[in-house]
C-alpha cells in the first residue's frame, strides 16, 4: 500500500472519529460566542482546498467547546484585523492570539496550549548574517506591538517593518527577495516550508531566548466565567489524552532531514563519553561543594552564636537602662513633692495673711502660682504613679469587669453634680489581672470619658464588651460623644505628656493614658483609640479573660 493512501484511510479513520465523537456530545448550552479566526495561520488556524476551518489551534478550540457545551459562530480575519477588531468589542474570543504584555489591557488569556522558541528565518545565502544586519532591512510582521517587534525593540533595532497576512507570506516573500527577515516559531517555519518547499529560507543562527511563541485563546477583559470555561476545558483535554492525540497527528506531518546509521552513531558515541565526563566532573564538584558548605555552616554557626551574645548582652543593658531610668524617675519625682508642698503651704499662708491689702492684680498672680503648683503636685503625682506601675508585681485574680465599672462610676457621681449623663453599660465578663491596677485602667477611660462630655447638653457614654483578638482575651470599649480628637495623631494619645487638647479648656497632666498602656501591656494585651474631632472617641483594650 503507497504512503499516499495510508494518509487517505488515516484521514478518513480521524473523519470518523469526530464524527461519532459530535454526536455523542450533549448539545451546547449558553449564549452564541464570537470568535475570531486568523486567516493562513497555518499549522494552526486556516481553511482547507474546501473551505473549511481546520489547524492544530482550530481543532483544539473545537475540543474544547465540545467539552464545556460552549455555542459559537468563527469568523475568519487577518491577524492584524482579529487583533484591532478584538480589541473593540466585536468578538467574545480570539482563537488564535499570541500573548503580550501589550494586549493585556485589553484581553485576558487562557494557558497557553501551545509554547514555541521564536527564531528569525531569512533568506539563504543573502546579506544578513545576523541580527545587527537587520538594522536597514525590510522586516516583517503579522500584526502591531508583535513578539517580533518586541524583539528588535530589546536588541535596539530600527528595520523597515512590512505588515504582511501571515507567516505563509512572510516567508514566501523572503524566498522571493521582496523582504529581509521574519520573526517566527521554528515549528510554524519549518511545517511552511515543507509544505510550500521554500528551500530558499532558512534560520538565522539559533532559536531566539528570552522572547517565546505563546499561543493562547484570548477572551475579552474581565470575562472570568468565560476564560475559566475555556482552562477547565483545556484541563479536560489533558486529562482524556486528546490533547496530545491532536498534537501528534499535526505536527507529525513535518519530515525534518534524517541521519545515517553512522552519523547516529558517532553521535551517540560522543554523546556517551560527554556524559561519562560531566558524571566525573560532577562527582568532583558535589565533592568541592560538600567541603565548602560545610566551611560556611560551621561560619555561620559561629557568627550566630556571636550575634546572639552580643544581642543578649544589648538586651541586658536596655534593661539595666531602664531600671536606672526608671528609678531615677521615681526618685526625682518624690524628692520634688516635699519642697512643692512647702512652696504651696507658704502660698497659702501668704494669701490669708495679704488677703485685705493685695491689690487685684496681685491677687491674680497669686492665684495662678497656686493653681500652677497644685498643676505640678498632681503632675509629680501621676509620674510616681507611672513609675511604680513596671515596678509593682501582678497580684493575678479573677475581677468581674462590672463590679469596677460600677465602682468607678460611684467614685464620679460629684462630677456629674447638675449634668444629663446617659450611661450604656454593657454585660461585662471577668477578667484574669490585678484588680487594683485594672480599677485604675477603668478609671482612667471613665473619667477621661465624662471630663471630654461636659461640653454636651446630653452626654453618652458606653461601656460594652466584646470578643479579643484571640479567644482567650476580651475586648473592653469606652465610648462617648464628647470632644474626639483628630485621627492624625491617635498614636500620640498613649504616650507620657502628650495632649491633643488645651489645657485651657481640659486639663489633665497627659499621663492617664500612657498608664492605661503600661498596664494592659503588662496584662499582656493592647490598647487603641479611634475618633472625630466633635464627634466622640472609643477607647479599647483587650485583656485576658477569665478561666
Amino acid at each position: 500500500m503507497s504512503r499516499r493512501a495510508v494518509r487517505i484511510l488515516l484521514a478518513l479513520a480521524a473523519w470518523a472519529a469526530a464524527t461519532a465523537l459530535r454526536a455523542q456530545a450533549p448539545a451546547a448550552t449558553g449564549p452564541e460566542l464570537r470568535v475570531a479566526a486568523a486567516e493562513g495561520a497555518f499549522p494552526y488556524c486556516y481553511r482547507d482546498p474546501a473551505g473549511s476551518w481546520t489547524g492544530f489551534g482550530t481543532e483544539i478550540f473545537d475540543a474544547v467547546a465540545r467539552v464545556m457545551r460552549l455555542k459559537f459562530t468563527r469568523t475568519g480575519v487577518s491577524p492584524q484585523q482579529q487583533v484591532e477588531r478584538f480589541r473593540a468589542g466585536e468578538f467574545d474570543v480570539a482563537q488564535h492570539l499570541q500573548e503580550l504584555p501589550q494586549r493585556e489591557e485589553f484581553a485576558d488569556f487562557s494557558v497557553p496550549f501551545l509554547t514555541l522558541q521564536g527564531a528569525i528565518y531569512v533568506r539563504k545565502g543573502g546579506r544578513i548574517r545576523r541580527p545587527e544586519d537587520l538594522a536597514g532591512a525590510t522586516f516583517a510582521v503579522f500584526s502591531r506591538n508583535s513578539v517580533g517587534e518586541n524583539f528588535l525593540r530589546a536588541r535596539g533595532l530600527a528595520p523597515r517593518i512590512e505588515l504582511v497576512a501571515s507567516p505563509a507570506e512572510a516567508l514566501a516573500q523572503i524566498a522571493a527577495g521582496r523582504c529581509d527577515a521574519v520573526f517566527v516559531s521554528q515549528l510554524t517555519a519549518e511545517a511552511i516550508i515543507a509544505r510550500d518547499k521554500l528551500g530558499g529560507v532558512t534560520m538565522l543562527g539559533e532559536p531566539v531566548e528570552g522572547f517565546d511563541v505563546r499561543h493562547c485563546f484570548a477572551v475579552r477583559k474581565g470575562d472570568a466565567r468565560l476564560l475559566a470555561r475555556i482552562n477547565e476545558g483545556l484541563a479536560i483535554l489533558h486529562r482524556t489524552g486528546e490533547f496530545e492525540r491532536i498534537h501528534r497527528r499535526w505536527f507529525g506531518r513535518v519530515e525534518t532531514r534524517l541521519f545515517t546509521r553512522e552519523q547516529v552513531a558517532i553521535y551517540v558515541a560522543a554523546a556517551l563519553a560527554l556524559a561519562c565526563a560531566a558524571a566525573l566532573w560532577g562527582l568532583h564538584r558535589q565533592r568541592v561543594l560538600r567541603r565548602r558548605i560545610a566551611a560556611l555552616n560551621a561560619e555561620l554557626e559561629a557568627r550566630v552564636a556571636a550575634r546572639t551574645a552580643e544581642l543578649a548582652g544589648r538586651v541586658a543593658e536596655v534593661e539595666r537602662l531602664n531600671e536606672e531610668l526608671e528609678a531615677f524617675s521615681y526618685s526625682v519625682s518624690h524628692d520634688l513633692r516635699a519642697p512643692l508642698r512647702n512652696i504651696t503651704g507658704f502660698l497659702e499662708l501668704l494669701a490669708r495673711r495679704n488677703q485685705d491689702t493685695l491689690d487685684p492684680e496681685s491677687a491674680r498672680f497669686l492665684g495662678i502660682v497656686t493653681r500652677e503648683s497644685g498643676r505640678m503636685g498632681a503632675l509629680i503625682g501621676d509620674l510616681l504613679a507611672f513609675s511604680r506601675i513596671s515596678r509593682t508585681e501582678l497580684l493575678r485574680e479573677r475581677v468581674p469587669l462590672g463590679e469596677l465599672v460600677a465602682e468607678v462610676r460611684r467614685q464620679l457621681e460629684p462630677d456629674l453634680a447638675g449634668r444629663a449623663v446617659e450611661w450604656r453599660v454593657g454585660d461585662l465578663p471577668a477578667v484574669t489581672g490585678d484588680r487594683t491596677l485594672l480599677r485604675q485602667v477603668i478609671e482612667n477611660l471613665l473619667s477621661n470619658a465624662v471630663k471630654f462630655t461636659r461640653e454636651r447638653e446630653r452626654a453618652t457614654i458606653e461601656v460594652q464588651a466584646g470578643p479579643g483578638e484571640t479567644a482567650d482575651t476580651v475586648r473592653l470599649s469606652v465610648r462617648d460623644n464628647g470632644a474626639g480628637f483628630n485621627p492624625k495623631y491617635k498614636d500620640k494619645l498613649f504616650r507620657v505628656f502628650q495632649r491633643l487638647h488645651n489645657a485651657r479648656e481640659f486639663d489633665g497632666t497627659g499621663i492617664g493614658l500612657a498608664n492605661v498602656k503600661r498596664i494592659v501591656v503588662r496584662h499582656g494585651g493592647t490598647v487603641a483609640a479611634e475618633g472625630e474631632t466633635g464627634r466622640g472617641a472609643t477607647f479599647s483594650v483587650t485583656l485576658p479573660r477569665a478561666v
